[in-house]
């Protein structure tokens, strides 16, 4: 149960950037192990959301508007897995029901319904060390209705269509796993077939091999597809009133093409001990058809600026860099670092993709002492990235955030066990402007908290 008063970044203000009220968790889950080769589970999750967010909209309307975001979601979940002499066999079966009730603005309310319904079955034979099989499919159907005032509100429906009949889409995958002295090597295929799109394939091929005991070498090659989901195409996503000065209207666009691309990573992995990791990859994805949100204009309402947005295809798109990683793993001393450098853009028009920066920064240094307490320091930084807003280019600069953890177990024996955790998020208190057209860096500032943990 988590109850939320909001925050202010002007404490002179009425204005809430975050929003007040509360967000519940709830869940129960039933296991049966009937025998050493047999496990089932049966989980059933809630999630309701209640908030609002207060801000003063000036003349004409002299009021204090408060904008409210409700959510509710069932989920009901079924799991089995089975162990035979010659394999294993898992099924699965999601149900979920999602329904959002909102009121973006002054006048207006909507209510949004998504059911979603999936099952999987996925059959693993070893038929020896060397080699693995794999086999599966998967079924997924989901449908979506949205209202606005009471009024039926998908793009391009009409106004009497209020459902949007199921989207299904069934996938039947396999894959052999080779493994030898220093060479190993995994092929697949997956296809499937999409009540909107038709039927697709898509396979892929990964190997490594084994220099020796300390160094490896990794290759990939895949094709990926993806289609768009119904909120792309036919949902209207209403943030006109999440700032005081700004906001924007995502819409869908029924007329999206799949993504398509084609991938390669090479990576090369040093692992001279336990305690000393290093890679390097090198990584490329040629896509066709990318779904993105992108602008397409702006408009003025009751005196603010909203800029409008829609789903579209870029034609071909390229992305490509490098991945560094290191972990090093002492008796008290822990490191894990990474850097990402990113090369995004459209193939056609050479313009960077947005909200993807080019260099990324991630770090975790822990020390635990005697005590068995354990101090750790994490770090973010990102570069700057953009966004075209209104026909012109938006730049958010790069951004840094550091994190501290504190654990410090208090007793720890066979029964229970008693730690406590402080921190503070975001140290350097590094937080977006609310009233800037696009900025990457965090929604929420500097966090302190304290947490005791009692597990028994």
């Amino acid at each position: 149960l988590r109850d939320d008063q909001g925050f202010q970044t002007d404490p002179q203000s009425v204005t809430l950037e975050g929003p007040y009220g509360h967000r519940n968790n709830a869940s129960l889950m039933l296991g049966l192990t009937p025998n050493d080769w047999s496990e089932f589970r049966l989980r059933y999750e809630q999630y309701d959301q209640k908030l609002n967010t207060q801000s003063y909209l000036a003349a004409p309307f002299n009021l204090i508007n408060v904008r409210k975001d409700n959510a509710e979601r069932e989920r009901l979940a079924f799991k089995g897995d089975l162990d035979f002499s010659i394999g294993s066999l898992g099924a699965q079966i999601i149900q979920e029901n999602y329904e959002t009730d909102s009121v973006p603005s002054v006048g207006i309310t909507r209510l949004t319904k998504m059911p979603m319904l999936q099952a999987n079955l996925q059959w693993t034979q070893e038929f020896s060390d060397s080699l693995t099989f794999i086999a599966g499919l998967q079924s997924y159907e989901e449908s979506l209705q949205s209202f606005k005032n009471g009024g039926n509100e998908l793009v391009d429906l009409g106004d009497t269509a209020e459902t949007k009949q199921p989207r299904q889409n069934n996938e039947i995958f396999a894959q052999n796993e080779h493994r030898f002295d220093s060479f190993e090597l995994v092929y697949g295929l997956r296809i499937q077939d999409d009540s909107d799109f038709g039927v697709h394939s898509s396979p892929k091929i990964n190997m490594r091999y084994d220099i020796n005991p300390q160094w490896f070498l990794r290759y990939g090659l895949g094709t990926g597809y993806r289609v768009s989901n119904l909120k792309e195409r036919y949902y209207i996503l209403d943030h006109s009133n999440i700032t005081p000065t700004r906001g924007y209207i995502v819409y869908g666009n029924p007329d999206l093409d799949p993504e398509e691309s084609i991938s390669n990573q090479l990576n090369l992995g040093y692992r001279p001990s336990d305690t000393l990791q290093v890679d390097i990859s090198l990584f490329r994805n040629d896509i066709d058809n990318l779904i993105e949100a992108l602008s397409f204009g702006s408009e003025v309402q009751d005196g603010k600026k909203i800029d409008l947005v829609r789903y579209q295809n870029i034609n071909r798109a390229l992305t490509q860099g490098i991945e560094l990683s290191l972990q090093l793993f002492l008796q008290q001393f822990r490191l894990q670092a990474g850097y990402t450098y990113l090369a995004a853009k459209d193939k056609d028009t050479d313009q960077r993709l947005e909200r993807r920066p080019e260099h990324q920064i991630k770090g975790a240094f822990s020390y635990t002492f005697s005590s068995d307490t354990e101090v750790s320091l994490l770090a973010n930084l990102q570069s700057d990235a953009i966004r075209e807003i209104g026909g012109g280019i938006v730049t958010s600069d790069g951004w840094a955030q550091v994190d501290l953890r504190v654990n410090q177990p208090f007793i720890n024996d066979s029964l229970y066990q008693l730690t406590g955790y402080f921190g503070i998020d975001n140290i350097n208190d590094e937080i977006k402007d609310f009233s800037a057209a696009f900025d990457n860096r965090p929604e929420i500032g500097r966090l302190v908290y304290l947490v005791l943990d009692l597990d028994f």
